[in-house]
C-alpha cells in the first residue's frame, strides 16, 4: 500500500456548493495560501448540488424588497428558522443565515447564476413551506446545479490543488483536541497522508444508508463517520427529512407536482385516500397541501400520503386523468383561487395539462427523462431527502475539535427538524462563507499550525483481508433495515433491536483489500447508529421523526423543546448526551 504526503493550508473535502464556497471566499482573500480540495467523484459531477432536481429548486433568501419590508425583515426569516425548526434549532445560527442570505444571493447574482427575475428586474421570490413570507428564489429545477457550475468556474480561476476521486478516511487530531491532519484514500487504494492546520468537512449527507434515498451514490456518510473517529461532536441526526420521490428519476415531487393534484394510487391501482376521506373535497386538499408540506411533518395533515407510501412499498402518480370527484363544486375555494391566478381552468383540465402549464420545465424534465405524463404513471417512493443534523458546529462553522470546520449538509444545529423549504442551499453559502472567513483570519494570525505528522503505522491501521464479498452483504443489510425501521415509521422495539445489530456489525467489520469500501461500511454503520440514538432518545414525534407505539404516532412533547442530543466516540463507542439549548 501507499502512502502519499502532502502538505497545504487547508484542506476541503467535498466539492458541492458548500465545499466550492468555502474554497473561492479563501482564494479571494488574497492570502498566499495553499488550498487542497478532495472530490470523491469528478468535480461538477459527483454528490448533491450537481445531481438535485425538484419542482422548482428553492434558494431561500430575505432580499431588501422581501414583504415585509424594511431593514429588519431579516428578523421575520430568522423566526420562520426557528419556528419550523419546532425549537431544536440554534437561534443565533438562525439569525446568521437569514441576515447573510441577502449578501450571499447578490454574490451569486455577480458571478451568473440566473436566478428567474420579476417585471421590475429584481430576483423574483415565491412561497415556501415553513415561510410567512416569498423568499424563495430560483431559476427551475436546476437551482443548484447553477450554483454549482458559477461556483466550479470562478474556482478554476485560482491556483489550487484538486484531488479527483479520493475519498476522506480519518481525521488527525492532537490529542483529540486539535486537527493535525487527515488520511484519504485514492480509487487504487493507496494512502493519502494530508498535514494540515485546518480541516473542512462538506461531504454531504448520508443517503446511501438507506435503501430508500435521492441521493447520488457514494453519500455514505464519510464526512459524519471521519468526525465521529476523531472526537468529534453530531447533533440532530434523529431529523432526517424524507419525500415522495419518483423512483426513476430520484425527482422530489413537490410543488407543482402536488398541486396540480394528480390521482394518487396503491400498488392495486386504488385510489388511496377514498377510504380514509369520505368528502373529496377533502382529498384535493390534503394533495394540493403537499406541494407546500414536502417532505413528512408530524405537524402535517399531509403526512398521512408518505405513511402510505411507506406501507404500501410506494405509490404511483397518476396525471392521465382527474381524482374521483374533480369537479368545480368539489374543489376547495382556495385552491380555485390559486388556479385563476395561475390562468387555470381545473374543471376542463387533466392533472398532466395543470402541470405543464404550471411548470413546463418540470413537465419536460420528465419527459426527457422517459416519462411521458400525459401517458403514463410515476412510480414514487417515501425516499430520504436531507440530513437535518450533521457535526455540531459553532456560529463560524467550527466544532469541538479545534481547527476542524463543517458546512452544508455534514453540518448540524443551524437547522432544525425542519426548514423553510430553500434554506438547504442558502446554508451552503452563509456558512461556507463563515468557515472560511475564519480559516482565513487565522492563517492571517499564523495560528494553530500542527507539528509535523508522524505517519508511521498509518498503514498498518488500514492493512487487512476482510471479505470484500461480506462487506457488501453488511451494506446491503444497513441500508434495507434503516428503511424499513427508520424512516417514516420508528418504533422503540424495533429500534433497540437494530442498535444491537448495528453494533454487532460495526465490532465484525475489519478492513479489506477494497479499502474504500470498508471505509464506506464502517461510514454507514457509524451514521446509522447516531441516527437510531438519536430516535431512541427522542421518545415523541417532532418534524420528520415519528415514533410510533405500534399503530398509535406519539405526540410531540414540550419537555423535548430547546432539547440537543449529542453523539460521540468514546472508547470505540457512541455516547449520547442531552444538551439544552441556549434560547
Amino acid at each position: 500500500m501507499k502512502i502519499t504526503r502532502h502538505g497545504c493550508d487547508v484542506l476541503i473535502v467535498g466539492g458541492g456548493a458548500a465545499g466550492l464556497k468555502a474554497a473561492v471566499t479563501l482564494l479571494e482573500g488574497n492570502l498566499k495560501i495553499r488550498l487542497a480540495l478532495v472530490v470523491k467523484g469528478k468535480l461538477g459531477r459527483c454528490g448533491t448540488t450537481a445531481n438535485a432536481v425538484s419542482d422548482r429548486m428553492a434558494f431561500h433568501a430575505t432580499m431588501p424588497y422581501t414583504p415585509p419590508g424594511g431593514r429588519d425583515n431579516w428578523m421575520m426569516h430568522a423566526r420562520d428558522i426557528f419556528e419550523i425548526g419546532r425549537r431544536v434549532s440554534d437561534r443565533p445560527q438562525a439569525g446568521i443565515l437569514a441576515k447573510k442570505s441577502r449578501e450571499v444571493t447578490e454574490y451569486l447574482c455577480s458571478i451568473g447564476v440566473p436566478f428567474a427575475r420579476d417585471g421590475e428586474g429584481r430576483v423574483s421570490q415565491f412561497l415556501t413551506d415553513g415561510s410567512l413570507y416569498p423568499r424563495a428564489c430560483f431559476t427551475g429545477p436546476y437551482t443548484s446545479w447553477d450554483i454549482e457550475k458559477c461556483l466550479k468556474k470562478r474556482l478554476e480561476g485560482f491556483d489550487f490543488d484538486l484531488y479527483e476521486e479520493m475519498m476522506l478516511a480519518d481525521i488527525l487530531t492532537v490529542s483529540g483536541r486539535k486537527v493535525s491532519g487527515a488520511v484519504c484514500v485514492d480509487r487504487g487504494g493507496n494512502l493519502h497522508l494530508f498535514e494540515t492546520p485546518f480541516v473542512v468537512i462538506a461531504t454531504g449527507g448520508a443517503g446511501g444508508i438507506y435503501l430508500d434515498n435521492c441521493y447520488p451514490s457514494g453519500m455514505t456518510g464519510d464526512g459524519y463517520g471521519a468526525a465521529l473517529m476523531c472526537g468529534a461532536e453530531l447533533v440532530n441526526m434523529e431529523f432526517i427529512q424524507f419525500g415522495i420521490c419518483s423512483r426513476r428519476l430520484k425527482v422530489a415531487c413537490s410543488g407543482s407536482l402536488m398541486r396540480s393534484v394528480p390521482r394518487i394510487l396503491d400498488r392495486d391501482g386504488r385510489e388511496v385516500l377514498r377510504g380514509i376521506y369520505e368528502n373529496p373535497s377533502d382529498i384535493f386538499r390534503v394533495v394540493f397541501r403537499k406541494g407546500a408540506s414536502w417532505p413528512v411533518s408530524n405537524e402535517e395533515e399531509s403526512r398521512i400520503l408518505d405513511i402510505i407510501s411507506h406501507r404500501e412499498g410506494g405509490l404511483f402518480l397518476d396525471y392521465t386523468s382527474n381524482p374521483s370527484g374533480w369537479n368545480r363544486s368539489n374543489i376547495p375555494g382556495d385552491m380555485m383561487k390559486w388556479y385563476s391566478e395561475k390562468g387555470l381552468k381545473p374543471d376542463d383540465e387533466r392533472p398532466w395539462e395543470r402541470l405543464k402549464l404550471i411548470n413546463p420545465q418540470i413537465y419536460h424534465h420528465f419527459y426527457k427523462g422517459g416519462i411521458d405524463l400525459s401517458r403514463e404513471m410515476v412510480d414514487a417512493f417515501s425516499a430520504a431527502q436531507h440530513f437535518q443534523g450533521g457535526i455540531k458546529i459553532d456560529p463560524w462553522g467550527e466544532s469541538s475539535v479545534r481547527g476542524l470546520f463543517a458546512c452544508g449538509e455534514s453540518a448540524g444545529g443551524q437547522h432544525g427538524a425542519n426548514r423553510p423549504g430553500g434554506n438547504a442551499l442558502l446554508d451552503t453559502q452563509v456558512f461556507g462563507g463563515r468557515v472560511a472567513s475564519r480559516i482565513a483570519s487565522r492563517l492571517k494570525r499564523r495560528t494553530g499550525i500542527p507539528a509535523p505528522v508522524d505517519g508511521r503505522g498509518i498503514g498498518e491501521a488500514y492493512s487487512g483481508s476482510f471479505s470484500r464479498e461480506e462487506l457488501k452483504s453488511i451494506l446491503d443489510d444497513v441500508k434495507k433495515s434503516m428503511s424499513l425501521n427508520v424512516s417514516v415509521y420508528r418504533e422503540e422495539k424495533s429500534l433497540a433491536r437494530l442498535e444491537a445489530e448495528m453494533k454487532a456489525r460495526l465490532e465484525r467489520i475489519r478492513p479489506s483489500s477494497d479499502l474504500r469500501l470498508y471505509l464506506e461500511v464502517r461510514n454507514s454503520i457509524l451514521t446509522s447508529l447516531a441516527v437510531i440514538k438519536g430516535c431512541l432518545g427522542r421518545d415523541e414525534s417532532r418534524g420528520p421523526h415519528l415514533m410510533w407505539a405500534g399503530e398509535v404516532l406519539i405526540p410531540s412533547k414540550k419537555r423535548f423543546d430547546n432539547i440537543y442530543l449529542i453523539h460521540r466516540m468514546e472508547n470505540g463507542r457512541i455516547v449520547t448526551s442531552v444538551r439544552r439549548i441556549q434560547e
